[in-house]
Formats: C-alpha cells, sequence, structure tokens
C-alpha cells in the first residue's frame, strides 16, 4: 500500500505543479454553476416550488452536486485507451505496481484535490447565499459521506479502467468512455434532481 501513498503524493505534487489547469478546471465548474443559476431562475421565475424544490434548495443541491461530481468522476479511461493506443501501456508492465491501481490513485489524488479546492469555493458560495444549510447539516455525518464517496469514485474507476481496456479491441475506446459519460451524466442527477423525473 505504501506504494500507491506515494503515487496519492506524486500525483497532488504534479496537480500544484499545473495550477493554470487546476484554476482553469475550477473557472469550468463555475460557468456550469452559473448556466445552472440562470436555468433554474428562470423555472422559478413564475412558481415558488418545483416538486419538492424551492429556489434556494435546488442551488444547494447544484453546490452539493457539483463538489460530488468532482470527487467521484473518473476519467482514469481516457489515460488507459491512450496508453494501450500509443503502446506506452508495455512500459508499466515491467514495473512492480498494478497498473489499474497506478492509474486509479494517481487519478484519485487530483481528484482530491480539485474536491478540497471546490468544496471551499462552493461551500464559500452557499454560507452567502444560503447559510441556513449549515444550521442543518449534521458534522457526524461526514466520514460516512466520504467513505460513500471514496466507494463511488472507486466503483466508477473501475467502470471507467475496463472501458478503456477495450482499446486493446478497438482502434479507440473513447468513443465507448463518451456513451459511458452521457449515460452517467442522464441518471446521476447532474441535469437535475432524480426525483423530479
Amino acid at each position: 500500500m505504501q506504494k500507491y501513498l506515494a503515487i496519492l503524493k506524486t500525483g497532488w505534487q504534479e496537480a500544484f505543479e499545473y495550477r493554470i489547469e487546476f484554476f482553469l478546471s475550477l473557472a469550468g465548474w463555475f460557468v456550469r454553476l452559473a448556466i445552472a443559476l440562470f436555468i433554474w431562475a428562470a423555472v422559478f421565475k413564475d412558481q415558488n416550488t418545483v416538486g419538492n424544490y424551492n429556489f434556494e434548495s435546488i442551488l444547494t443541491y447544484f453546490l452539493l452536486i457539483q463538489i460530488v461530481v468532482t470527487l467521484v468522476f473518473s476519467r482514469v479511461g481516457f489515460q488507459v485507451g491512450e496508453d494501450i493506443h500509443t503502446g506506452d501501456f508495455s512500459n508499466y508492465l515491467t514495473r512492480p505496481i498494478s497498473y489499474t491501481l497506478y492509474q486509479i490513485f494517481s487519478e484519485l489524488s487530483r481528484n482530491l484535490l480539485r474536491t478540497f479546492m471546490g468544496a471551499l469555493a462552493f461551500l464559500s458560495v452557499l454560507a452567502i447565499l444560503y447559510p441556513s444549510f449549515f444550521s442543518n447539516f449534521k458534522l457526524i455525518k461526514i466520514p460516512i459521506v466520504i467513505v460513500i464517496l471514496l466507494m463511488a469514485y472507486s466503483m466508477n474507476a473501475l467502470i471507467s479502467c475496463s472501458i478503456g481496456y477495450t482499446g486493446f479491441w478497438l482502434t479507440n475506446s473513447n468513443r465507448l468512455m463518451y456513451v459511458y459519460f452521457a449515460i452517467i451524466t442522464a441518471i446521476s442527477g447532474m441535469t437535475a434532481p432524480l426525483d423530479l423525473f
């Protein structure tokens, strides 16, 4: 396990090294959030509630879903497919590590940093716009939420990695990854809360 913790540390350092890319991804999150905000502001223009949601609760939902998506979404399949396509995959076969775990832990380190920074940003916005959220939040649930999110990341990363491995049979596995992302986006509640469907 020590070598995979070293991979986490290295990935964390890489994320700090490429700060512009990191801050551009943060800017992308705010753009998505702003688009959702304008869409839902238009939806709530003539009514106070949609389903069980008012405007503040739907905004809270989208702020929190951005934090969850930042950690849970895995793009490791793209890297696996790329390594297979370019032949770099064979370089990892001589190393005393699992290629799959190497890719998963490497991406997890970057996701953890993005999640931490995104959580600071989004929770700050939440504190300004909807401060009563924090009075209803129970701190005892945080460890349970963290365990569930890490399990969700693991499951998503393994599925993504499996799709990337189809690169052994396909010219390019990216098309399958895009299909997977489309399905996940539709059924994960990223576009709208599932209970509204």
